[in-house]
């Protein structure tokens, strides 16, 4: 018989915000916090409008192509990792120079510039973008 436990918070015994997950085949463990999406944008810039997130408190259409969302909870730094993609678009993380470059990374949002597949920069349809690391 399955058990189901139903509870509201979880607290690590060494460490409150550490808890670790024992993987696949029982000879691993993840530490669940670091595996967890931080923030996530689903995004259609040509209106613009956000769709639904997580941790997102606005999103700033700066140009034709070119939007940053801006994190509710801040990040630890600059160095975490973030992914965007879009359907029939080629996005990228910009700096602004408008190439890509960890320079348009901040801890407390990141500047993302669609092009389409001719590589002229344009507002995408839909974007999904998502962020992994360490909150502040």
């Amino acid at each position: 018989m399955a058990s189901v436990l139903k509870v509201d918070a979880l607290q690590g015994v060494t460490a409150a915000g550490s808890i670790l997950v024992t993987g696949e085949g029982n000879s691993t463990t993840t530490n669940l916090q670091q595996g967890l999406a931080k923030v996530w944008l689903n995004y259609i810039q040509q209106t613009p409008a956000v769709r639904d997130s997580f941790n997102v408190s606005g999103v700033t259409d700066t140009a034709t192509g070119k939007y940053a969302p801006a994190y509710t909870n801040s990040m630890n730094s600059a160095l975490y990792s973030a992914t965007c993609n879009s359907i029939g678009y080629h996005n990228h993380i910009e700096n602004a120079s408008g190439a890509s470059s960890e320079a348009s990374m901040t801890s407390g949002d990141c500047d993302i510039q669609g092009n389409d597949s001719g590589n002229t920069t344009a507002d995408s349809a839909l974007t999904c973008f998502v962020a992994h690391g360490d909150l502040a």
